[in-house]
Order: C-alpha cells, then sequence, then structure tokens
C-alpha cells in the first residue's frame, strides 16, 4: 500500500503547529482499518545553526506497532471515531 504526499505532509504540519511534542503518528487510509502509518520524530540538535536551535525530522513509514494498534482498538471498542494523527511524546 503505497502513502498519499498529504499524509506526509499533514504528519509535519502537526508536529510543527506543536512545538511541545517530539514524536507524532499520522495514520493513513481507512481509520476502521488501519494498514500503514507514517511517524514523525522531532531531533534537536543544541549547538548549530543560525540560531542555535537545529531540528532534525526523521520520517519512519510501516505497519502500527502493538502500541498503536491497541490504541486503535481502544477507541474502536469505545465506539469513538479515530483522530487522524496520534501525539506520542512531549518533550519537557
Amino acid at each position: 500500500m503505497k502513502v498519499a504526499r498529504s499524509d506526509i505532509i499533514g504528519c509535519l504540519e502537526v508536529l510543527q503547529a506543536n512545538n511541545k511534542a517530539q514524536s507524532v503518528t499520522w495514520f493513513c487510509g481507512n481509520l476502521k482499518d488501519v494498514k500503514m502509518r507514517v511517524r514523525m520524530t522531532r531531533i534537536r540538535y543544541k549547538h548549530g545553526g543560525f540560531n542555535h536551535h537545529v531540528y532534525e525530522f526523521k520520517t519512519t513509514i510501516g505497519k502500527p506497532n502493538c502500541r498503536e494498534r491497541e490504541f486503535l482498538a481502544q477507541c474502536k471498542k469505545a465506539g469513538c471515531s479515530t483522530r487522524r494523527y496520534w501525539i506520542n511524546k512531549i518533550a519537557k
């Protein structure tokens, strides 16, 4: 299954909009039966660059892992609609 460019751009927009988020998982395709996901992680380097805060975004595309499958199953069991994205880690 291919991942749409809009899924990658959406994941990047969520990560850039929330400065405290370190990692975001974006679920692709039909939310009732998720087969693929895009995970984007922000890596911060303290020394370097123009403003001394250089960010690098690492992108991982693949199937949902165990924690993500549990999250989707709990949403399905509760009967609520699943969000398109899930913020995994929040930086201090």
